[in-house]
């Protein structure tokens, strides 16, 4: 993979995470990024922006525009050299949607011109703008993805951005009109009564997005240069009361904490029918073991859903057995089996290569829909009671119109 082009300004690889070697090292798949801007204007109290431009004390974080000379010249070299099909993501120093001008005076149009390469646009953003979509003729080139929170969590740290509920209506509006849509859960914190804050926020994520391709999970993190630059900026540092454990990628809350969140809010999820993908955000090796995960399998956030991962299914799993089994040669895994009718009871999270295209095809109910369904009782997720679990509603699960799908079996650790 090409580390830039050009000087890198524009676009270049995201490789901050070396490949992982130990328990301890950090698992982020190498991506793409568009960085056509930097800064943002929300202010989220942990933002780790705050540290990736910390030498530039007067400006810090705020938005600036980069030329558009440049960035048309460098994305569209790398439109043309890039013969594989690429996401670039475009909400890695910026926030996606910080100048729409430019992107749809300048990333659009060269999107459109190279549209037979198949390459995607991911724009991730905690904006709950709308204007985009008059471009809905890009549906099938751009994916729209929104970071969302706990709304007790993103009220008390997520400063000036739209609060969880109306940027996931934006997101149904992507939605509605054939967009891929993805989600963040990041960085989940466990606040006081952390079960239902998030549960409420699952709630509203199957109420509103059913349709969503890929969510993502995160946990709280802070490097040494966020830590120092939120103090410095007199930012409400209360969140750094939850990061108790060093990692290879800043402190963070302690490891059991972060698994009996990431299961929680995995299962709740399932049980309210979201049947699309789920990935784990910058974790530990010994995590993805912990919880009988493989990595190299997992579609999230920043790469794409087709196949599940850059390697293919036979060597992901080699890769992931001869690492946490240094005694197994790498490449000598037996191809999983992909007939078994059933997920699996070590299973936690389903693989979904085949079933991908019929969630991006199934964006959920329209609003008209929605109105019928719940007038005849036959509603999904929004006919769950706030603070109610699917669980408590009997043998239907809160989806007793739903048949039972079935699904490859998961490799994983065995």
């Amino acid at each position: 993979m090409k580390d830039k082009i050009g000087d890198g300004s524009i676009v270049s690889l995201f490789n901050a995470t070396p490949e992982p070697t130990t328990e301890e090292s950090i698992f982020c798949p190498h991506f793409y990024e568009l960085k056509y801007a930097n800064g943002c204007g929300f202010d989220c109290q942990w933002c780790f922006l705050n540290g990736t431009f910390r030498f530039d004390k007067a400006v810090g974080k705020s938005p600036r525009r980069k030329d558009n000379d440049k960035i048309a010249k460098d994305f569209e070299k790398a439109l043309k050299l890039f013969d594989t099909p690429t996401i670039f993501n475009a909400g890695e120093v910026n926030d996606g949607l910080v100048f729409e001008d430019q992107l749809s005076t300048i990333i659009f149009p060269l999107l459109r011109k190279y549209k037979n390469k198949g390459h995607r646009v991911l724009i991730l953003t905690k904006s709950n703008s709308m204007k985009l979509t008059r471009f809905s003729d890009m549906k099938d080139q751009v994916i729209m993805a929104y970071s969302v929170n706990a709304p007790g969590v993103s009220s008390r740290w997520e400063l000036g951005a739209p609060m969880p509920l109306n940027r996931l209506e934006a997101a149904r509006a992507f939605l509605d009109l054939g967009f891929e849509v993805r989600l963040r859960i990041d960085p989940i914190v466990a606040i006081e009564d952390w079960q239902n804050h998030y549960r409420t926020l699952v709630q509203a994520i199957m109420k509103f997005t059913p349709g969503i391709s890929v969510i993502t999970l995160g946990s709280l993190r802070g490097l040494q240069s966020t830590l120092i630059n939120c103090r410095e900026r007199g930012n409400d540092t209360t969140w750094t009361e939850y990061l108790e454990e060093k990692s290879e990628w800043g402190l963070r809350a302690k490891f059991e904490k972060r698994k009996e969140s990431y299961e929680f809010i995995i299962k709740l999820l399932k049980d309210y029918g979201y049947r699309g993908e789920i990935g784990i955000c910058k974790e530990s090796i010994s995590m993805f073991k912990a919880m009988k995960l493989n990595p190299f399998r997992q579609v999230c956030n920043c790469i794409g859903n087709s196949p599940l991962t850059p390697l293919g299914e036979k060597e992901a799993d080699s890769k992931w057995e001869s690492l946490v089994n240094p005694q197994t040669p790498y490449n000598l895994v037996e191809e999983p089996n992909h007939d078994s009718e059933t997920k699996g009871k070590d299973s936690i999270i389903p693989s979904a290569s085949e079933r991908l295209s019929e969630v991006r095809n199934s964006k959920g109910p329209r609003k008209d829909e929605t109105r019928t369904e719940e007038a005849q009782g036959t509603g999904q997720a929004n006919q769950v009671p706030n603070g109610e679990s699917p669980e408590d509603k009997g043998p239907g699960r809160g989806n007793a119109q739903s048949p039972k799908r079935k699904y490859k079996r998961r490799s994983v650790l065995r």
